[in-house]
């Protein structure tokens, strides 16, 4: 009778012991996926912001400078932790402007930037296409859930 009270004793405290740690893995697991969100978050806010001003001053002088460029490391960097994180129409307008970056930016990198001193004049198909580039990253911008200590906007889910 005192083994079986040892032995019940013993396997209690496994359980309890792996139930413990079970707990403490996940609470861990948890929080550094909530970090790893918002940074997400966070940096591909900050690139939007940017990408957009640099549109926007390109659209306003009519070209594009020698060194400027549309960032897209934060989305290519965490795209499947925004895909799991937003809701589906949000991240369809976050994609959407991303692949609208990528596009540009594939244009841009095949101009001439020695034109001139004011980098490379933008042929008006370019002209055109930077103010609808630029309000698809307002829209995903608007779309996006700010965390706690980022540039607006309310809560991430």
């Amino acid at each position: 009778m005192t083994a079986l009270v040892s032995t019940g004793g013993a396997l209690l405290g496994v359980l309890i012991g792996g139930l413990l740690s079970w707990l403490l893995q996940w609470l861990t697991e948890s929080r550094h996926q909530r970090a790893l969100v918002r940074a997400a978050l966070r940096l591909t806010e900050v690139e939007l912001l940017e990408a957009s001003e640099s549109l926007k001053k390109a659209a306003d002088a009519g070209y594009w400078k020698e060194g400027t460029t549309l960032p897209t490391g934060a989305w290519h960097a965490y795209r499947e932790v925004l895909a799991v994180t937003l809701a589906p129409s949000d991240w369809g307008t976050l994609a959407e402007a991303a692949i609208a970056l990528d596009h540009l930016n594939a244009r841009l990198t095949r101009l001439d930037l020695a034109q001139g001193p004011q980098g490379a004049k933008l042929s008006q198909q370019l002209l055109d296409e930077l103010p609808r580039t630029r309000d698809r990253l307002q829209a995903a911008l608007k779309s996006l859930p700010a965390p706690a200590g980022c540039l607006g906007g309310s809560e991430p889910p």
